[in-house]
């Protein structure tokens, strides 16, 4: 197992554990930003950017402006850098770490005692070591215990974000 030893170790590289990296690297601090998915976390790619594309998008629509679904759906993939492909790109956040000095890696980081950050990539695992820990996870969506639901596939913010195929959903009156 290789170590590596930083000031700070954060875990998380959504918006607050991004601001928490580029503030401390700022101040001269060598920095290590663990996160399991997209760096930059569930706004640029999940909330807040796609969904307020698409509610900008059926505001025009609503006042009479011509702007489809095809369109409105191109210019969210646009917003979130999804576009051509199935899965946003975090390109431009990775980018932006490294180029503050921070050393980014892509992968499951856990607290494993004092001053110390174990990270799994598939099956091999380093360890952190760090003064400081910072620990900016983020939100995800849960599920509540409804009889039935386990049955459906519900959506949460991703699905209902990044749908690309027109959706009419059709509502049944349950007697």
């Amino acid at each position: 197992m290789n170590e590596q030893e930083f000031d700070i170790v954060v875990i998380g590289a959504g918006p607050a554990g991004e601001a928490a990296t580029y503030l401390a690297r700022e101040r001269g601090a060598s920095v290590a930003v663990v996160d399991r998915e997209l760096f930059g976390g569930s706004c640029p790619f999940w909330a807040c950017m796609p969904s307020k594309s698409l509610l900008h998008a059926s505001a025009v629509h609503v006042a009479g402006g011509d702007y489809d679904w095809d369109r409105a759906s191109a210019r969210r993939d646009y917003m979130i850098s999804r576009e051509g492909t199935d899965f946003p790109s975090d390109a431009g956040h990775v980018h932006g770490l490294e180029a503050s000095g921070a050393t980014v890696i892509r992968g499951i980081g856990r607290l494993a005692g004092r001053g110390r950050v174990t990270v799994s990539v598939g099956e091999k695992t380093q360890t952190l070591r760090a003064r400081n820990i910072i620990l900016a996870v983020g939100p995800n969506s849960k599920a509540p215990k409804i009889d039935g639901l386990d049955t459906i596939t519900p959506w949460t913010h991703r699905e209902a974000t990044s749908i690309r195929r027109r959706f009419s959903p059709q509502f049944v009156r349950r007697s």
